[in-house]
């Protein structure tokens, strides 16, 4: 539960690199992208939660993935975020992001730009 210009929840520098297990981010609001988390670094998503978060206007209700970064999920559930004003309110995964979905739930989000789920560009 927290607010942010972006990545409310978890922000991932570039350069940086986290690894998350078992872990829940819900109920953040970022005004510029990145709801739960905004990440330009490498991050690793295992067993994770990403639940109930928005962004206001910019991308990624749950997730913004910017250009440059490498994002790996597994066995993970990123369900009812939303993109008030941009693309990908489950995840934004910017046009030269890595992307990496194994075995995991995307489900009931909602971006007023493309990509509900997911949004690549």
């Amino acid at each position: 539960d927290g607010r942010a210009g972006t990545g409310a929840g978890l922000r991932c520098a570039a350069g940086a690199t986290v690894n998350l297990d078992r872990s829940a981010i819900a109920s953040c609001v970022a005004s510029n992208g990145g709801g739960a988390i905004a990440n330009s670094g490498r991050l690793v998503l295992h067993d994770c939660q990403l639940v109930n978060n928005t962004t206001l206007r910019g991308h990624g209700g749950a997730l913004d993935n910017a250009a440059g970064g490498n994002v790996d999920i597994f066995n993970s559930i990123i369900s009812d975020n939303t993109a008030s004003a941009g693309n990908g309110g489950g995840l934004h995964n910017g046009s030269s992001a890595k992307l990496l979905l194994v075995q995991s739930a995307v489900q009931h989000n909602s971006a007023s730009g493309g990509g509900g789920g997911i949004y690549h560009g």
